[in-house]
Protein backbone atom coordinates (compact mmCIF):
# COMPACT_ATOMS: atom_id res chain seq x y z
CA UNK A 1 0.00 0.00 0.00
CA UNK A 2 1.56 3.09 -0.94
CA UNK A 3 0.91 5.03 2.50
CA UNK A 4 1.91 9.06 1.08
CA UNK A 5 -1.39 8.74 -1.14
CA UNK A 6 -4.53 6.37 -0.49
CA UNK A 7 -8.26 6.74 0.03
CA UNK A 8 -10.36 6.24 3.11
CA UNK A 9 -10.31 2.79 3.91
CA UNK A 10 -14.13 2.85 5.26
CA UNK A 11 -16.99 5.28 5.33
CA UNK A 12 -17.69 6.25 8.67
CA UNK A 13 -21.40 4.50 8.95
CA UNK A 14 -18.58 1.59 8.18
CA UNK A 15 -16.39 2.40 11.68
CA UNK A 16 -19.40 3.28 13.48
CA UNK A 17 -21.04 -0.52 12.66
CA UNK A 18 -17.46 -1.80 13.44
CA UNK A 19 -17.23 0.19 17.13
CA UNK A 20 -20.55 -1.36 17.67
CA UNK A 21 -19.19 -5.18 17.32
CA UNK A 22 -16.23 -4.38 19.18
CA UNK A 23 -17.92 -3.01 22.18
CA UNK A 24 -20.18 -6.20 22.07
CA UNK A 25 -16.70 -7.90 21.51
CA UNK A 26 -15.45 -6.28 24.76
CA UNK A 27 -18.02 -8.00 26.58
CA UNK A 28 -17.05 -11.38 25.49
CA UNK A 29 -13.31 -10.42 26.26
CA UNK A 30 -14.14 -9.67 29.94
CA UNK A 31 -15.66 -12.85 30.30
CA UNK A 32 -13.06 -14.91 28.70
CA UNK A 33 -11.04 -13.44 31.22
CA UNK A 34 -13.05 -13.85 34.15
CA UNK A 35 -12.97 -17.69 33.52
CA UNK A 36 -9.31 -17.75 32.34
CA UNK A 37 -7.30 -15.83 34.90
CA UNK A 38 -9.51 -15.68 37.94
CA UNK A 39 -9.47 -19.20 38.63
CA UNK A 40 -6.83 -21.99 39.99
CA UNK A 41 -5.92 -24.65 37.51
CA UNK A 42 -7.90 -26.54 40.33
CA UNK A 43 -11.23 -24.65 40.22
CA UNK A 44 -10.86 -25.12 36.28
CA UNK A 45 -10.62 -28.55 36.15
CA UNK A 46 -13.74 -28.82 38.70
CA UNK A 47 -15.56 -26.46 36.76
CA UNK A 48 -15.18 -29.09 33.02
CA UNK A 49 -15.97 -31.34 34.96
CA UNK A 50 -18.94 -30.27 36.02
CA UNK A 51 -19.79 -27.86 33.12
CA UNK A 52 -17.85 -29.37 30.04
CA UNK A 53 -20.20 -27.07 27.38
CA UNK A 54 -19.81 -23.91 29.49
CA UNK A 55 -15.81 -24.37 29.70
CA UNK A 56 -15.46 -25.22 26.18
CA UNK A 57 -17.67 -22.20 25.45
CA UNK A 58 -15.55 -19.93 27.47
CA UNK A 59 -12.28 -21.39 25.40
CA UNK A 60 -14.05 -20.73 22.56
CA UNK A 61 -14.78 -17.04 23.43
CA UNK A 62 -10.95 -16.62 24.33
CA UNK A 63 -10.36 -17.93 20.59
CA UNK A 64 -12.93 -15.05 19.43
CA UNK A 65 -11.65 -12.46 20.80
CA UNK A 66 -8.02 -13.59 20.03
CA UNK A 67 -9.02 -13.15 16.45
CA UNK A 68 -10.73 -9.95 16.87
CA UNK A 69 -8.46 -7.94 18.76
CA UNK A 70 -5.58 -9.50 16.51
CA UNK A 71 -7.69 -7.68 13.46
CA UNK A 72 -8.43 -4.07 15.73
CA UNK A 73 -4.31 -4.28 16.34
CA UNK A 74 -4.00 -4.56 12.41
CA UNK A 75 -6.38 -2.04 11.99
CA UNK A 76 -4.85 0.09 14.10
CA UNK A 77 -1.28 -0.23 12.60
CA UNK A 78 -2.63 0.95 9.36
CA UNK A 79 -4.18 3.59 10.89
CA UNK A 80 -0.43 4.56 12.32
CA UNK A 81 1.12 4.45 9.39
CA UNK A 82 -1.07 6.78 7.51
CA UNK A 83 -1.10 9.31 9.82
CA UNK A 84 2.64 8.75 10.65
CA UNK A 85 3.39 9.13 6.50
CA UNK A 86 1.49 12.01 6.62
CA UNK A 87 2.74 13.45 9.46
CA UNK A 88 6.25 12.86 8.19
CA UNK A 89 5.82 15.05 4.94
CA UNK A 90 5.38 17.77 7.51
CA UNK A 91 8.54 20.60 7.84
CA UNK A 92 7.80 21.09 11.59
CA UNK A 93 8.09 17.37 12.08
CA UNK A 94 11.87 17.38 12.86
CA UNK A 95 12.11 20.25 14.87
CA UNK A 96 9.24 20.10 17.28
CA UNK A 97 10.67 17.45 20.55
CA UNK A 98 6.95 16.03 21.21
CA UNK A 99 6.74 15.66 16.90
CA UNK A 100 9.87 13.85 17.03
CA UNK A 101 9.21 11.84 20.30
CA UNK A 102 6.30 10.49 19.00
CA UNK A 103 6.89 10.14 15.77
CA UNK A 104 10.05 7.74 16.89
CA UNK A 105 8.17 5.51 19.28
CA UNK A 106 5.95 4.90 16.22
CA UNK A 107 8.98 3.79 14.41
CA UNK A 108 9.41 1.21 17.22
CA UNK A 109 5.93 0.16 17.17
CA UNK A 110 5.05 0.15 14.01
CA UNK A 111 7.70 -0.62 11.65
CA UNK A 112 9.44 -4.09 12.51
CA UNK A 113 10.96 -4.48 9.29
CA UNK A 114 13.50 -1.75 8.37
CA UNK A 115 12.37 -1.59 4.66
CA UNK A 116 9.04 -0.57 5.10
CA UNK A 117 10.89 3.40 5.99
CA UNK A 118 12.23 3.65 2.75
Amino acid sequence: MDFQEFEAAMSENELGTGELLHLEMEKLRRLALLFGISKSSNQLRQIITEHPNGYLDALKICVTAIEHYSNVVELLTGSAKRLYFIAEECEWADSDARAKAIMHQTQKIIFTDVDELD
